[in-house]
């Protein structure tokens, strides 16, 4: 596995790859995630919703409550970005100018 990593105030932004074919499930997260392969295959799933393929077109987006899983081809490079759940609430929040009361 080879991950390289920024943090930029909350955000956190890495690539990540495997370099060979990868099962990855993940703990219920707190945080927002967002996969984007820039090379290779990925499909995901998050919760009980269906198998996704992911493209450079077509991102894989995670919310909170519920774990993902991801598979991997051997040559699949992701960009990924994880944003707390308090910022993505505080910039929707500025936008419609009101309180996000749920989910």
């Amino acid at each position: 596995m080879e991950l390289n990593s920024l943090r930029v105030c909350s955000l956190t932004a890495g690539r990540l790859t495997y370099g060979r074919p990868a099962r990855v499930v993940t703990a219920e997260p707190e945080n927002f995630h967002t996969n984007v392969p820039l090379r290779g295959k990925a499909v995901s799933r998050s919760g009980t919703n269906g198998w996704v393929p992911l493209t450079p077109a077509r991102a894989g987006v995670f919310g909170t409550g519920a774990r993902a899983e991801i598979l991997w081809s051997d040559n699949c490079d992701q960009l990924c970005l994880m944003v707390p759940r308090s910022t993505l609430e505080a910039a929707l929040e500025r936008l419609i100018g009101e309180p996000v009361r749920e989910p």
